[in-house]
């Protein structure tokens, strides 16, 4: 069985989370899809030079939902 995410799991970048979700998401027959988000572009644009977010994060805010499509 595949190691579930863990709260407060912390990433290096979007690309390291999204490779472990894909992992994970194909060992357990879950998809995910995204409820919400808000990219960091998008953030960066709108907040002060004091609270700027690393573009390697992709995302501000994602917020997932599982839709289940395996047997198991």
């Amino acid at each position: 069985m595949a190691e579930p995410p863990k709260e407060g799991q912390l990433f290096r970048s979007y690309d390291e989370f999204d490779s472990f979700l894909k992992d994970y998401a194909a060992r357990t027959a879950q998809t995910f899809v995204v409820n919400d988000s808000k990219k960091t572009e998008k953030a960066n644009e709108k907040s002060s030079q004091e609270k700027q977010f690393p573009a390697s994060l992709k995302y501000r805010f994602l917020k997932l939902t599982c839709v289940k499509f395996g047997s198991s």
